[in-house]
Formats: structure tokens, sequence, C-alpha cells
């Protein structure tokens, strides 16, 4: 259930898969920043929210069980970070891509822990051979195609604006009577804590 999500959202930064105005399969939208971020086309657009069609995508992962997302987000990031700047196999530095998305799946009850996997796409160079991690809390991971639905918002994201965000979204999704998934959703966002104009958020939802 969504009112699970207070045990799990936190302030730290998160990334997030774009925004796109018209169908696209492009492998940079201009929310990327020019990094390489995973191919969807728009199914459906309303002025609260779109539905996305996602192609399958390999990353890089790395997850933990936690009560708040605050207590392992950094965590989770320098991990993946590291990942990607030479604590590798290959010892290489991979590129950046957009956007980092957390997943949040909801423990068994309002006090019960969460299970928080956050992502960084590999490169498309990568696909067909990723390069294995050194550290066993990285795995690299594909996640099959999907469709999810998108409400995007600005600022520097706080627990609240998830929340009041997330609830939005699965509110008018609920009255429309679209079938949805209830058992996770995901956070994303783009921006790093320098870029104070034009910031772009997400949540999302997995459609049933």
């Amino acid at each position: 259930m969504f009112s699970k999500v207070v045990m799990v959202l936190g302030s730290w930064l998160v990334a997030s898969i774009a925004a796109a105005t018209l169908p696209s399969t492009s492998t940079s939208h201009d929310i990327c920043h020019g990094l390489q971020c995973p191919k969807f086309v728009v199914l459906n657009k309303t002025a609260d929210w779109e539905l996305r069609h996602y192609e399958a995508t390999k990353w890089a992962s790395a997850n933990v069980t936690a009560m708040f997302k605050d207590e392992v987000g950094n965590q989770l990031f320098q991990y993946l970070f590291q990942y990607i700047s030479k604590d590798n196999a290959a010892h290489t530095k991979i590129d950046m891509t957009a956007p980092v998305v957390t997943k949040i799946i909801h423990g068994q009850g309002p006090n019960c822990e969460s299970e928080i996997i956050m992502h960084f796409m590999l490169p498309f160079a990568y696909w067909d051979s990723p390069i294995q991690p050194t550290n066993p809390a990285v795995t690299i991971q594909e996640i099959p195609a999907m469709d999810v639905y998108v409400r995007s918002f600005g600022g520097f994201a706080k627990d609240s604006d998830y929340l009041d965000n997330l609830a939005k979204l699965s509110g008018d999704l609920v009255v429309a009577g679209f079938p949805i998934e209830d058992a996770y959703f995901f956070t994303a966002g783009y921006d790093g804590p320098y870029t104070f104009l034009n910031r772009h958020n997400e949540v999302w939802i997995k459609k049933n």
C-alpha cells in the first residue's frame, strides 16, 4: 500500500527517468543532459501524468533492507559510483548515465523494513558484455520492458514532495480505474546538488 512510503522516502537526491513530450526512442532525452538514458515511448499523456513504455534495460544495482531510504541512500550511491569509477573487474572508468532509479519494495507492514534497490543504467556499449563488479554489494541486472505511469515535479525534492506526488499519481490512477502495481514504486530525478534551476524529479508506478 502506498501509505507505507513514509517508512522509506528520504531527502537525499535521486535521479529519475526523463519525461518526453512526444514519442521518442532516442538514446538521450533533453532531461538527460546529454547522457545516455533508457529508451522509451510516451503512450498517453495528460496534464498531470504520462504513461511510458520502457525497453528492457541493463543496470548496475545495489540493494539493502531498511526502514528509511535516507539511512541507506548515500551508501548505495557510493557502491554504484565506485563501480563506474574503476572499482570493477576491468579497472576501467564507465561513463555516467541518466537516470539513477530507486525501486522501493514495501515491507509486510507499517513497521517492517522495505527493500531499497538503487540502479545506474549501464552504457549501451556494455549491455552485451557487462563489466563485472568487484564489490559483492553490486550486481548486474536486467529490468524487463515495462509500462509505467509517471508524475514529474521540480525543486529540491524532500520526503514530503515524493509522498505528495506519489499520492496524487496513485489517486488519479485509482479514480480512473487503471490497474496499477501497489507492492512497489520508483523514485527518480536527474540533477546533482549543484543544479539549482529547472530541477526535475519523478515518481512512477508500474502499470499492471
